[in-house]
């Protein structure tokens, strides 16, 4: 029932659990949900007490947002607050608990504006089959076709919405949502955008709990099945992947959230009590250099970065399609027809390919 604030040599600096609201000492119960806007002022998801409490970076009450008033929510509705993120406009976006039609979006003075990026439902032939034949007591023995909760979202610099679910059908567990509530999340790599692709049925597929946006492009996501985090660039490229459940130093027992501080990542072991803190090898330091030197449309400079990779990594696809886009932003078809054939990118051999085509025959 407190938010603990440390420095940066992990000592503690302040304990925030009581503040003063309108006169009289109030305090949190059990809070689940924490974020930081540019001004320092702290969100906190006050789940029990079924608000979202804003607070100076010393302790002090700004405003709560309390149940919200509307036509589209549900008679007798309850507002319980998981997860908060706050946009440079100030929006509030919420995390709420029995909340299916998406996340809920309120202004700086707590007034509901919406919902945004609610998960479809989809259904195959044969559920419709069996409801148009079934009787009215089948009819309600049959399971609901429920939206599934998001379980955590991050916001990034541009406004768009990073949002997760751990619907163990989704196949789109990670979304990017813009103002308008749709999903513009870039889902161009080998492989869907849902952390583990092959896996034990026992174990069953990736639950991610948390996100976190990185910067140019690069997001990191949690995994709560197999304790690890996947990391991504802009097209959907998984770049790299660390962690584990386990006791070892590096692994975890119940993670559940991740942070950045710097070019480190930080991420919380509810199980263990603890905060473990990663910094990137060589390896994922010149990935990630090349990654966002591409995104910030420099790709000379990324080709070197590229370049350093393969000297660690001659087996990494990306490096080799990262080059080649270099090598066609410079007018080199020929060169780039090479690294696109070694990074099995079909699509961009065929740009290279028409171009050099293009050059022969003049």
């Amino acid at each position: 029932k407190r938010i603990v604030c440390l420095d940066e040599t992990w000592k503690v600096v302040r304990v925030i659990d009581t503040f003063m609201n309108e006169g009289r000492e109030d305090g949190l119960a059990n809070p689940t949900g924490i974020f930081i806007d540019g001004d320092e002022q702290i969100y906190v998801a006050d789940t029990d007490h079924q608000r979202v409490v804003v607070l100076t970076a010393e302790g002090t009450l700004v405003r709560i947002i309390e149940q919200p008033e509307s036509d589209v929510l549900p008679q007798g509705f309850q507002f319980i607050p998981l997860k908060v993120t706050v946009d440079e406009a100030k929006r509030v976006f919420v995390v709420a608990r029995g909340v299916y039609e998406g996340i809920m979006q309120f202004e700086e003075d707590g007034t509901f504006l919406g919902y945004v990026g609610t998960i479809k439902v989809k259904r195959d032939y044969g559920d419709y089959f069996w409801r148009l034949v079934s009787t009215s007591a089948q009819k309600a023995q049959m399971r609901l076709f429920i939206p599934t909760e998001f379980s955590n979202l991050d916001i990034d610099a541009k406004g768009f919405v990073y949002a997760t679910n751990i619907d163990v059908g989704s196949k789109e567990p990670i979304k990017r949502l813009n103002p308008s509530g749709e999903d513009v999340l870039k889902r161009f790599g080998y492989f869907p955008v849902a952390g583990d692709i092959y896996y034990r049925r026992t174990v069953g597929p990736s639950k991610f709990v948390d996100i976190k946006v990185l910067g140019d492009g690069i997001y990191s996501a949690l995994d709560s099945t197999q304790g690890r985090v996947f990391t991504y660039d802009e097209t959907g490229n998984l770049l790299y992947v660390y962690g584990g459940i386990g006791n070892q130093l590096g692994v975890f027992k119940t993670p559940a959230a991740i942070e950045q501080l710097g070019d480190r990542q930080l991420v919380l072991d509810r199980g263990k009590a603890s905060i473990v803190m990663f910094e990137p090898t060589e390896f994922g330091k010149q990935v990630n250099l090349a990654v966002r030197h591409h995104y910030r449309g420099e790709d000379a400079e990324a080709e070197r970065y590229w370049e350093r990779v393969l000297q660690l990594n001659a087996n990494y696809d990306i490096a080799y399609i990262g080059i080649g886009k270099a090598k066609l932003m410079k007018g080199e078809n020929k060169e780039a027809l090479r690294y696109f054939e070694l990074g099995m990118d079909r699509k961009n051999y065929s740009v290279a390919y028409k171009r050099y085509r293009r050059e022969v025959m003049k």
